[in-house]
């Protein structure tokens, strides 16, 4: 745990991490963090990250273990005799997530971003940022809407219906993080009244 805590201090990461496929085991720079569930029964992040062979994987999401917002930079390893894992840094990304609730798109507009599956990552409303909130759900989205803004495109903007009226949204996809940057105001503030 001494070389972890090195490597945690020279990188100003908040965590260190080590995860065995083979023992299921995660590790930080402060021991065991918990035990991985099996394939199919959580965790499906590591599995697909084994899974897909790619070598290293950046993402952002809350840490399990301190709930803080943490970009995660992973790198995959191959000990041999099918022992793979992943090695990690965890860098606090709080900051991000207190601008992305706090800025403005013009009067009342905001800000979001959302998992490439669909999910809400961060948003204004943290309640809506726990995992089980969906932009299909959100009012005046759509599954259509939703899928169209979704469609890994550079840059994407539509108009959807709410009670106070009209919106406009846009997305921009971060495929690095397979992540998306909405904004989203009422049309009135973009055209005049």
């Amino acid at each position: 745990m001494k070389y972890a805590s090195s490597v945690k201090k020279q990188a100003g990461a908040e965590t260190v991490l080590w995860v065995s496929g083979s023992t299921q085991k995660y590790l930080t720079n402060e021991g065991l963090g918990r035990m991985l569930s099996s394939k199919g029964q959580g965790e499906q992040w590591f599995y697909d990250f084994l899974e897909k062979g790619t070598s290293q994987m950046l993402a952002i999401d809350k840490d399990a273990i301190s709930s803080q917002y943490m970009m995660f930079i992973n790198i995959r390893f191959d000990a041999g005799d099918k022992r793979q894992g992943i090695a990690g840094l965890g860098l606090s990304v709080d900051p991000l997530a207190q601008t992305v609730r706090s800025y403005k798109v013009g009067e009342s507009g905001s800000v979001f971003l959302v998992r490439g599956n669909g999910s809400i990552l961060m948003h204004r409303d943290s309640a809506l940022a726990d995992g089980a909130h969906w932009l299909k759900d959100l009012p005046g989205f759509s599954a259509s809407l939703s899928s169209a803004l979704l469609d890994k495109k550079p840059f994407v903007h539509s108009v959807y219906d709410t009670a106070e009226g009209p919106h406009i949204v846009a997305s921009s996809y971060v495929p690095e993080l397979d992540l998306y940057v909405l904004a989203e105001l009422p049309e009135a503030q973009v055209l005049g009244d």
